[in-house]
């Protein structure tokens, strides 16, 4: 980690911070003008780079459940449902394409991560530890506390590079693109499979 690139991740904390207050603000008004499951392109900056406004697997099987859409549910019930689950998870996400794109860093292959810690922090399955991984100049600050069986303290900051950094060490070089992060959990599950 280079104290210049801190002070550059430090500096944009405002960008980070307002662009996911916007688009809380926002997502309960923009939700119903989507077509299909994509808002309009104005508006993709609110949304995730890698799913639809229908969320991923786990946020359709695990997390919102009772909003799926059953057989026999009337048009209105349908509607609502779908409108609160994109809103939803466009709240769990906010401003993340913003954050995956504009916000965001550049790996290429051949930079080699430097990790420092202990990798297999996670709060799924429940590792406790920290880890700062640096790749090139960029960082990320990574801790899982727990404090019950089941609730940690998850903090991430920096540059999303965990998953790169594991997949660099299982020999997967790739070029890749790092999310901003800033991301502090009191309340994290822990250890939930």
């Amino acid at each position: 980690m280079t104290w210049p690139m801190f002070f550059a991740w430090l500096i944009k904390a405002p960008l980070d911070l307002g662009s996911s207050i916007l688009a809380r603000i926002l997502t309960p008004f923009v939700v119903p003008f989507a077509t299909g499951a994509r808002l309009p392109v104005m508006l993709r900056w609110m949304e995730t780079h890698d799913n639809d406004l229908d969320g991923d697997k786990g946020w359709k099987t695990e997390h919102v459940v009772f909003l799926n859409v059953q057989p026999g549910d009337s048009e209105a019930i349908t509607t609502l449902k779908l409108w609160a689950k994109r809103t939803l998870w466009l709240w769990r996400n906010a401003a993340y394409r913003y954050k995956y794109d504009r916000l965001g860093a550049y790996i290429p292959r051949h930079i080699a991560p430097r990790i420092v810690g202990d990798i297999r922090t996670s709060d799924r399955p429940g590792h406790a530890g920290w880890l700062l991984i640096t790749a090139g100049p960029y960082w990320e600050y990574y801790a899982v506390i727990p404090y019950l069986s089941n609730r940690c303290v998850r903090l991430r900051f920096g540059w999303k590079l965990k998953g790169w950094a594991e997949a660099w060490l299982r020999g997967e070089r790739r070029d890749d693109r790092a999310m901003r992060v800033q991301y502090i959990n009191p309340v994290k599950g822990y250890g939930i499979k």
